[in-house]
């Protein structure tokens, strides 16, 4: 890692998770949900395209999902998790990603994507989206709410989670500090920019007054902090922030990622 840590101190980070209890799922069934998620992700901007794969054994160069496509469900047949002693787990599910971060003979980019999902687990399940990474953050430009947006109802869309998440951090930082408030509570949630509780979940919550809102197709809670770039630094955002955390602390719950 050649990044100095000092050149990412302070630095903004914005990625999208959701997740969902215990849900019984084959390789097969995932393979073609994680396929149709890389199909709708290219379909939204062309900044996402070029998914590929890579390990150790193939990395840099990694292996484009275009050529794995034909053997799938073998490929995240391959992915089972692995308990501690390097033996198969099915009950903890299958995880697979892919990313443009590495195409052959380029190295990282602060405008590449990654796409992760542990599915069919007994417990933890979970999707996660991100530009850029912690020692490479996102180039701003890119990182838009139409974008994101895209993205988290793409996610909801194909995984029916049962709840959903775009967040800002300040890398470094914890919510209190990254939006100068001291009462900004803690929680996986960050600095919520967009939150989505699946319909069950939204039946429970009293929606605060001023909270701006939408239903989603499924009958979904999509609470929307800014239908900019979330800022910080700007105090009725973070205002807005803080009271989507409340409620998704309250109601998102598990199961955690």
């Amino acid at each position: 890692m050649t990044e100095d840590f000092g050149t990412v101190r302070s630095a903004l980070l914005y990625d999208i998770s959701g997740a969902w209890p215990d849900r019984a799922e084959q390789p097969s069934d995932i393979g073609a949900k994680f396929l149709r998620t890389l199909d709708a992700l290219t379909a939204i901007d062309p900044l996402l395209r070029t998914w590929g794969y890579f390990d150790e054994h193939n990395a840099p160069r990694g292996v484009s999902i275009a050529a794995l496509r034909p053997h799938f469900t073998a490929f995240v047949e391959a992915h089972m998790s692995r308990d501690d002693f390097g033996e198969p787990d099915p009950q903890s599910g299958f995880g697979i990603w892919a990313s443009n971060l590495y195409r052959p003979y380029r190295s990282a980019s602060n405008r590449s994507a990654t796409v992760f999902v542990r599915a069919g687990s007994a417990w933890r399940n979970y999707c996660q989206f991100e530009i850029g990474t912690a020692y490479r953050p996102p180039d701003l430009v890119v990182v838009t709410y139409s974008l994101y947006r895209s993205v988290l109802d793409a996610l909801i869309s194909v995984w029916a989670p049962a709840w959903a998440n775009v967040s800002c951090c300040v890398w470094g930082d914890d919510p209190a500090a990254a939006s100068n408030d001291p009462s900004f509570p803690y929680s996986q949630y960050q600095l919520p920019w967009l939150s989505y509780l699946c319909a069950e979940r939204a039946g429970q919550v009293a929606i605060p007054p001023g909270m701006q809102t939408e239903r989603t197709p499924d009958g979904g809670l999509l609470m929307i902090a800014a239908e900019t770039r979330l800022d910080p630094g700007d105090r009725e955002q973070m205002r807005r922030s803080k009271a989507i955390a409340q409620v998704m602390i309250q109601h998102g719950g598990d199961p955690g990622i």
